[in-house]
């Protein structure tokens, strides 16, 4: 995210060019790119393209999985709208749990609703993608 640190006059710019190194083939194009955005953006935004850079290897990690994979690993879609649904079912009863593991407990349901509506699909891509996740756990849990 680039929130408070980029003026909204370059927000778009800089989130659209962003978005494209996501959207990059492989690692190491996403690695260029990288050096690009922070000699275009680093004096400007030297604390935001710092951010960047420091966690590239964590935010680029999507790039060790397969192809079809890349989508659905990248998005935070379904994290957010789990983090609304508690959101929502926590506001409603605001300042009226009786002890804090009764807000625990209202999580702890919402996930586990959540968990049921979501538990019969599959992943897009998952299909194409089955053989070479079973071989990458292999490897790395013999």
């Amino acid at each position: 995210s680039t929130g408070r640190r980029v003026k909204k006059a370059d927000e778009g710019a800089v989130l659209a060019e962003l978005k494209a190194i996501l959207r990059l083939p492989g690692r190491p194009e996403a690695l260029t790119a990288l050096d690009n955005f922070r000699e275009r953006w680093g004096r400007r935004y030297p604390q935001m393209v710092a951010g960047w850079l420091e966690h590239s290897t964590a935010i680029l990690r999507f790039f060790d999985y397969p192809e079809p994979l890349r989508p659905v690993i990248r998005s935070t879609n379904l994290l957010e709208r789990l983090i609304k649904e508690v959101k929502r079912s926590t506001k409603v009863r605001d300042n009226t749990f009786p002890m804090a593991d009764s807000v625990l407990q209202v999580i702890y349901f919402v996930a586990g609703r959540y968990q049921e509506r979501f538990e019969g699909r599959k992943l897009k891509g998952f299909g194409q993608a089955a053989e070479d996740i079973r071989a990458m756990f292999a490897s790395r849990y013999p």
